[in-house]
């Protein structure tokens, strides 16, 4: 079915980027570029996502999250592709915190979720569709996400209708109790989004945008 052979094509790239380690997460992410490095979970595990205080790491096909100090480990999900199946990623942390994307594929839809949850108890703190459908028989998929310690999250999303024919591109941010788009437009580029302290910025066509997050 051309849907069935548009949502592999589009699973693929997004399991690469769940599962391609700490490095994807940095540029995702500045909380993975810092100096020290979380100590929790098995040393062997393929890290996902790591700072200072916490790391989310792949073992036996599903992520992981955990904070130092603690022997205590929380499920995020799964890495395997998205249909019948809640695939993880792409995933940053922030202090104690981990920012991830949910989706969720079936035959002819597919839907992301944002997800942030505090690794130290494994509290769930923001659940939120990352963007509305484009259509019948959609497909919504997160290419980008950052997280400040405090809470604050940012994505860019992507929807697209293959019966509608329509597509669009948004950068969202949640910041407190509120959720808000930043912009939209098919200039916006997937891997742009770049968090620097308390504010992001992000690539639509020839220009570089901004706005804070807290």
């Amino acid at each position: 079915m051309p849907f069935v052979r548009r949502l592999l094509s589009l699973a693929l790239p997004l399991c690469a980027i769940a599962a391609c380690g700490s490095s994807a997460a940095a540029s995702l992410g500045s909380s993975s570029a810092t100096t020290a490095k979380a100590q929790c979970g098995p040393a062997s595990a393929r890290t996902l996502a790591v700072g200072a205080q916490a790391r989310v790491y792949a073992q036996s096909g599903a992520a992981y999250g955990c904070v130092s100090g603690s022997r205590r480990r929380y499920l995020l999900g799964h890495l395997s592709v998205c249909v019948n199946s809640d695939r993880v990623g792409p995933v940053v942390v922030a202090g104690r915190l981990a920012a991830f994307a949910v989706t969720r594929c079936g035959v002819d839809t597919g839907s992301a979720t944002v997800v942030l949850r505090r690794l130290s108890d494994g509290a769930g703190l923001f659940s939120h569709a990352a963007a509305k459908p484009a259509g019948p028989e959609g497909f919504v998929n997160v290419t980008d996400i950052v997280a400040t310690a405090s809470g604050a999250v940012a994505w860019i999303a992507h929807a697209s209708s293959i019966v509608g024919h329509r597509s669009s591109t948004g950068v969202f941010v949640r910041r407190g109790a509120g959720l808000s788009q930043l912009d939209s437009g098919a200039g916006i580029k997937a891997g742009s989004l770049r968090l620097s302290g308390t504010s992001v910025s992000w690539q639509d066509g020839s220009a570089r945008r901004s706005a804070h997050v807290s």
